[in-house]
């Protein structure tokens, strides 16, 4: 069965929980920093954790599987200036990311490329 994934609110951690008894396979904080949104399909869970200002492209959308391993890292669409990820879903086998600078991206679900990147603001 696919596992459970969850958010604690409290501590910001993502959770990947046993399905169906609950029991806790894994519990951490994506990249070091506190998990905002996620988007889950299937084994995987999309995650976009919270914003290092600090850093001019923010790599902050990260995939996880269901023991916790993260399987890769979004790269920041506006590689000109400080940007990182809001919001994703994901469609079919494509993860759809939006950017605070105003990019929709489209990633592969499965490795994390890249495959289209469009303006929107």
């Amino acid at each position: 069965m696919d596992p459970d994934f969850r958010i604690d609110n409290a501590t910001g951690e993502l959770v990947v929980l046993e399905s169906p008894t609950g029991a806790e396979r894994w519990r951490g904080l994506p990249g070091g920093r506190k998990a905002r949104l996620m988007a889950v399909a299937g084994e995987r869970c999309i995650v976009v954790g919270e914003p290092d200002i600090a850093t001019k492209n923010d790599r902050n959308l990260y995939c996880f599987d269901g023991a916790g391993h993260q399987v890769w890292r979004g790269t920041a669409p506006d590689m000109s200036g400080p940007d990182h990820y809001v919001a994703a879903r994901v469609e079919g086998d494509h993860v759809i990311a939006h950017s605070w600078s105003g990019y929709r991206v489209v990633l592969d679900l499965a490795s994390g490329e890249l495959r289209e990147v469009h303006f929107v603001k």
